[in-house]
């Protein structure tokens, strides 16, 4: 399909003034040549859709011109509505029948490809496919038929709104954006779409949605990346957003500290993202990338593994060497570590790394404070350690919180190391004078620990018990993730279960007034937003923060 498509060239991207005029009827210009001199993108709050539909059919014949211009109704119904998509294909064949109304064309013999050779669907959101000023491709004959849209799930911790605690819900606004990865910062969450478009949505102190400003938003809003450039896979660390391309290249944007803290690498990740191979991996190609508080990892399809960020607690995996950090990506070595044998699946928590190799194998660096690494010894390792407790049983998938890492054998056995509670979690987020919350300033975030002696960490005494040895939380479980201080499991015939800090139901999907802590893992209720069923899929699990949030496939829209 993509070898069908052909793009306009230096294709214009701005948006002209809106006028005062009412006219909700789709307005269309005809363009002889394609080509227009580049631009840029200047948002405005009030924006009006336009596209260019380039028509694949005999033109030699058919006579119609090689672009149409249309401008989509003011009122968002065109862009934003369920049949857009539909629309926009009657309104091109009525074009086509005014120029050559001898050989008729059917709307329903038709379909729309983007730019990247996407098909797009009559019930497609538009606006994500095409942005303003954008080009669509004009195909004769049927669309494959497009199964319903993945759906995401939010509850927990609100930063942005009055209401503190989201309850179960979706987040209507990307309902039937065919979202493919989907990650959580602190207080922020990124979303790639099937055509390669980028959307975030939360605090964005740091520029961390990737708009250019520092403009929080509750609603998703699309990031500023070049139009050429079409994304894979999105990653979120605290404060900061991460993604890879079709071509295995890093773009990032935000800020991988909190605003107290050195700024040594704000220049680079404020407002903007990176240009290519400025962080030393030109050449290199991007298989696996994970995110933590305040470092970075990536694997590469040649097998190498690099890290980059601070390393105050040694959790680059570069040696014993305390420094400030590392802007430039340094290769992380062991013996295990091969071409034949590269990484398949890896993590950053709050201060360590865990990564699991193709053969079942789990290493750890960084701090092992809460045992998070799975070593006896509490201390920080500057080189990657093997789990030797999962060595009879290979590992398939590692998540890694703030002072935790869960991991989910290949018996779809899921196991805890470290505490959900430890000491730098401890404390329930602090009050006032008066007794009553205190509210957290901007770009803030409650502390998401809470005291404990629970199992799973909290006192002196179970620190110093409690992460050597794995921990079974869950049989039959396809998919786990832990945060800051909770965690969530996806089992096999659907259930989902939560267990840690509950004070804005993150954990359970609903406020427990019992008890803010869930010391054992328990079922989620999350009404009729989710039913547990075999036949519906979790596609991924996010744990950040006081927030989960739920990329769920196999289920009807609204």
């Amino acid at each position: 399909m993509a070898s069908q498509v052909k793009r306009v060239a230096n294709q214009e991207v701005q948006i002209a003034e809106e006028s005062d005029s009412d006219e909700e009827e789709p307005t269309i210009e005809v363009v002889e040549d394609g080509s227009k001199g580049g631009g840029s993108l200047k948002p405005r709050k009030r924006r009006r859709l336009k596209c260019y539909l380039v028509f694949h059919g005999d033109r030699a014949s058919r006579r119609l011109p090689h672009c149409v211009r249309v401008k989509c109704p003011r009122d968002g119904s065109w862009d934003n509505g369920p049949n857009g998509p539909r629309l926009l294909k009657e309104t091109f064949v009525k074009r086509y029948a005014e120029v050559h109304p001898r050989v008729p064309l059917e709307a329903s013999s038709t379909y729309l490809v983007d730019e990247f050779g996407t098909p797009v669907a009559d019930d497609d959101k538009l606006a994500l496919y095409v942005q303003s000023e954008g080009v669509l491709h004009v195909m004769i004959g049927s669309c494959a038929q497009k199964g319903p849209g993945n759906r995401v799930i939010q509850w927990g911790y609100n930063s942005l709104q009055s209401k503190e605690v989201i309850e179960p819900g979706p987040l209507y606004s990307v309902a039937r954006a065919r979202v493919v990865s989907l990650d959580c910062g602190w207080l922020h969450a990124a979303a790639v779409l099937e055509c390669g478009q980028a959307l975030a949505w939360g605090s964005n102190e740091f520029g961390q949605l990737g708009t250019g400003d520092e403009v929080k938003s509750a609603e998703p809003v699309a990031c500023k990346v070049d139009r050429d450039i079409r994304l894979k896979t999105v990653v979120c660390g605290s404060y900061y957003t991460m993604a890879v391309d079709d071509k295995g290249e890093l773009w990032s944007w935000g800020r991988y500290q909190a605003s107290n803290w050195p700024s040594k690498f704000a220049d680079t990740w404020v407002n903007g993202y990176a240009k290519r191979g400025e962080l030393g991996i030109k050449g290199e190609k991007i298989a696996l990338l994970a995110g933590g508080e305040s470092h970075m990892l990536a694997s590469m399809e040649s097998g190498k593994l690099f890290s980059w960020g601070y390393n105050e607690q040694l959790q680059l995996g570069i040696g014993d060497e305390k420094d400030g950090g590392q802007m430039k990506p340094r290769e992380v070595k062991f013996k295990e570590l091969t071409k034949e044998n590269p990484v398949a699946s890896l993590a950053c928590g709050g201060l360590h790394t865990i990564v699991a190799l193709k053969d079942g194998k789990m290493f750890g660096w960084g701090n092992n404070s809460e045992g998070q690494i799975g070593h006896i010894l509490r201390k920080n390792f500057g080189e990657p350690q093997e789990v030797s407790s999962m060595e009879h049983e290979p590992a398939v998938d590692v998540s890694c919180g703030r002072y935790s890492t869960l991991a989910t054998s290949d018996t779809k056995c899921a196991y805890f190391w470290g505490s959900l509670t430890g000491s730098a979690n401890q404390g329930a987020p602090s009050t006032g004078p008066d007794g009553e919350e205190k509210k957290p300033d901007e770009g803030e975030a409650p502390d998401f620990g809470g005291e404990s002696k629970s199992k799973y960490g909290g006192g002196a005494a179970s620190r110093m018990l409690a992460g050597a040895a794995k921990q079974l939380v869950g049989t039959d479980v396809v998919l786990g993730a832990v945060g800051e201080a909770h965690g969530i499991l996806h089992f096999k015939n659907g259930c989902l279960d939560g267990w840690g800090y509950n004070a804005y139901g993150q954990a359970l999907g609903r406020v427990d007034k019992r008890t803010d802590l869930i010391e054992e893992p328990k079922n989620c209720d999350l009404g009729d937003v989710y039913k547990p069923s075999s036949s519906v899929k979790v596609l991924g699990i996010c744990t950040a923060g006081g927030t989960t949030t739920l990329l769920v496939s196999g289920e009807d829209q609204d």
